[in-house]
């Protein structure tokens, strides 16, 4: 068994997790390593069910356990003890079932409607970390960063297992080269906030002052005392002390000795797995690049990935594999890359997909829009489906996701006529009738889903409205509106619909409603609504850009996109043309950054008058300054040039900026033509940072592209896809706003 299974079993039977953690541990496991032996696992499994015997998750996980040995009579007798006698409608209930839903809400771009799902599975089981990292990328896609700050911090001390002495060590470092934090007998740990140092902390840093001052023998001895000091009786800070020295020993170049340390700290009893004496032994490994040290991480780096799930071992074997020649191997690591990526960042499944269909409506045109390359893959796993109902219904909405609408149509229609058709089959039948062309059917077919569910699903409301505006006359809608039970219902979950999301869309379907109710009044208010939102909308992002950035969290670097805005106020003419004195930045901002600010606008009114004369002619006549939406810790260094610069281009051109893309980039003005972008750091976190938050690109500098060829953070596909890269800021200027720009 795992070691992390182990582990976590051992905390269920303290009491410190739940067993449902457990149970998510072992389908992460399964995800993981979807072909590797277990061990352990199918026991583990049949306690739980002893304890539990109707657990549909663990009857889930026995049954792929089955499937995955073989054992097909077996996987279906587990799942026959799932189904019973299940209802034509399934309910949501179980954590999964609410998370597979929230995924494809997420991805089909109903977040309201995704968070919900994802509450509800945390109300259910409060340290589900999938729950928490789904609902991070939830409020990360809308903009709440401090909630997604504070959800990845919790999400970090209830991992089970956690690494990062390295990373630690990397900010002890930079700590200590800041000669006045290093006197200080306090440490940061937040904006304005600080801690006592420990004694062990006094003495790395001393270390790492010994080693700044390139007195090497001294700072290597003071690791030595270190680790002596703490051996047997503190192993972390024993660990820490080796791995400092080893730390000290690769920046000499001393490659060889640092391998020594390792495998010298992998001899003492507790480290011989220790998943951050591996990790860094692997990539001194890498570095050696013999074909001795090759052959070592390439077994380290398959250690890490079978027995410790880390994600970021699989691009080290592709690329081992490939320069050892095993080009299949390498392809075969990539793929599963690609697929474990997508799912930490909870893209659907096809799993999720049947679920999520199962559960609840969902529009069949939009789910095909985003989702149909699932259907192929969804069909072939139909079999795992315990109803034979179920499956029926899956089997029509799959073949209209792969565009045979007309069979769907004739499978969804033998189903109705069947003797207990639920709310789902009319909905779909809706949606394949309106498919076929045949509007006032389908206007019945929603009609009756609303009637036989009891008129509560805002997404078949929507269709029926979608519908009924086309002119359609249906008898059943007209006498489901004036039924003033059914109306009322309807009405509240379209305006809290509205009211959470805030759209002109969502407002004029509840006028929609209104209307067809014959509510004259209430329609005329809310179609006012949508169109007071439209107009405040309207130039709303002139000077918005999404910014690219990095937090530190437990010594890792996370990326987080978070708005910037410029603004301006007029002056008299020629009084102007600076950033403003008092508020020229709002919000939290280090000195560097206001340095940089004022010299990236004065750069950007220079490119504009030489681009576009006519339109920054009246430059002088404005004071500027920017407002940045981050708060958690000040922003700070030279990658911001671009996205300051594109935000006053945008004011000084009067052009909004796509809300889709992000940009990070350090400007060097050579001329007032001439600006170029320089390489910044940390660009495969960043990118990372743009997908999570859903957006579909990241510009960069040209000189990063290199970075992420070789990036381990993303899967390539996903980084050649994303990334979009300038020389200079004509270069940016194309990216955005296309060569038509320089007609203006």
């Amino acid at each position: 068994m795992r070691p992390s299974l182990v582990r976590l079993r051992a905390e269920v039977a303290a009491g410190r997790l739940s067993r449902h953690c457990l149970l998510e541990e072992l389908d992460r496991c399964l995800e993981q390593s979807p072909h590797a032996h277990l061990e352990g696992a199918l026991e583990l499994v049949l306690e739980e069910l002893h304890r539990s015997p109707d657990d549909p998750h663990a009857l889930r996980l026995l049954a792929r356990l089955y499937e995955r040995n073989g054992d097909l009579e077996g996987a279906g007798r587990a799942l026959a003890r799932i189904a019973g006698s299940p209802p034509p409608l399934r309910q949501a209930g179980s954590v999964e079932d609410e998370l597979s839903l929230a995924r494809v809400l997420l991805c089909l771009g109903e977040p309201e409607e995704a968070e919900r799902h994802v509450r509800k599975a945390l109300a259910r089981e409060p340290r589900s970390l999938s729950a928490l990292s789904l609902l991070a990328r939830i409020c990360h896609s809308q903009g709440r960063l401090t909630e997604t700050i504070g959800l990845w911090q919790q999400i970090s001390l209830l991992a089970p297992s956690r690494e990062g002495v390295l990373a630690q060590l990397g900010i002890l470092h930079r700590l200590a080269q800041d000669e006045e934090l290093a006197r200080l007998p306090l440490a940061p740990v937040g904006q304005d906030l600080y801690a006592r140092k420990s004694p062990a902390q006094v003495e790395l840093e001393t270390a790492f002052a010994l080693f700044g001052e390139r007195d090497f023998k001294g700072a290597l001895a003071a690791c030595d005392a270190m680790a002596h000091r703490h051996r047997g009786s503190a192993p972390e800070l024993f660990k820490l002390a080796v791995l400092q020295k080893a730390y000290f020993q690769e920046r000499m170049d001393d490659l060889q000795g640092a391998r020594a340390t390792l495998v010298q700290l992998g001899r003492q009893r507790g480290f011989e797995t220790d998943v951050d004496r591996l990790g860094f032994l692997a990539r001194l490994c890498e570095r050696a690049a013999t074909p001795e040290t090759l052959e070592q991480a390439l077994h380290i780096y398959e250690h890490l990935h079978l027995h410790h799930g880390k994600l970021s071992a699989l691009p080290r074997l592709a690329a081992l594999s490939e320069a050892t020649g095993a080009h299949a191997q390498a392809e075969s690591y990539l793929q599963e890359f690609d697929r474990r990526f997508s799912r930490r960042m909870h893209e659907p499944t096809e799993n999720d997909l049947l679920r999520a269909l199962s559960l609840r409506y969902l529009p069949l045109g939009e789910v095909r829009h985003r989702l149909g390359q699932l259907a192929p893959r969804a069909m072939r796993n139909l079999h795992l489906e315990p109803s034979f109902l179920e499956r029926r219904r899956l089997r029509a909405l799959l073949c209209y996701l792969s565009g045979d609408t007309d069979r769907c149509r004739r499978l969804l229609q033998r189903l109705v006529r069947g003797r207990s058709p639920g709310p789902l089959d009319f909905a779909y039948l809706g949606d394949a009738l309106a498919a076929s062309g045949r509007p006032e059917e389908s206007a019945a077919a929603y009609a009756e889903s609303l009637r036989r569910s009891g008129a509560a699903d805002a997404l078949v409301w929507r269709s029926l409205l979608r519908v009924l505006q086309g002119g359609v006359a249906c008898g059943a809608a007209g006498r489901l509106l004036q039924d003033q039970t059914a109306a009322q219902l309807a009405h509240r979950e379209l305006t809290e619909r509205a009211r959470r999301s805030q759209k002109p869309a969502a407002w004029r379907e509840l006028a929609s409603m209104e209307r067809a109710a014959r509510w004259p009044d209430r329609a005329r208010a809310h179609e006012q609504r949508a169109a007071e939102l439209e107009r405040a909308a309207s130039g709303q992002d002139l000077g918005r850009v999404r910014v690219a950035a990095v937090v530190s969290l437990a010594g890792k670097p996370k990326g987080l996109v978070h708005e910037m805005l410029a603004l301006r106020r007029k002056v008299a003419p020629g009084a102007g043309g600076h950033l403003a004195q008092e508020g020229g930045i709002l919000g939290s901002a280090t000195a560097e950054l206001h340095e940089i600010a004022r010299v990236v606008l004065a750069t950007a009114i220079d490119f504009a008058r030489a681009r576009w004369p006519h339109l920054a002619a009246g430059a002088d006549g404005y004071v500027y300054s920017l407002k940045i939406a981050k708060d958690d810790e000040p922003s700070s260094g030279a990658s911001a040039g671009l996205p300051i610069a594109v935000a006053f281009l945008s004011l000084l051109t009067g052009r909004e900026v796509g809300a889709r893309i992000a940009f990070s980039g350090a400007l060097a003005c050579d001329s007032q033509r001439q600006v170029q972008l320089r390489r910044i750091g940390d660009a495969a976190h960043k990118l990372k940072g743009a997908y999570h938050a859903g957006l579909e690109g990241i510009l960069l500098p040209e000189e990063n592209r290199e970075d992420l060829e070789r990036a381990d953070v993303v899967p390539l596909p996903v980084a050649r896809r994303m990334a979009r890269f300038a020389r200079d800021l004509d270069g940016a200027v194309v990216a955005i706003w296309g060569p038509e720009a320089w007609d203006w």
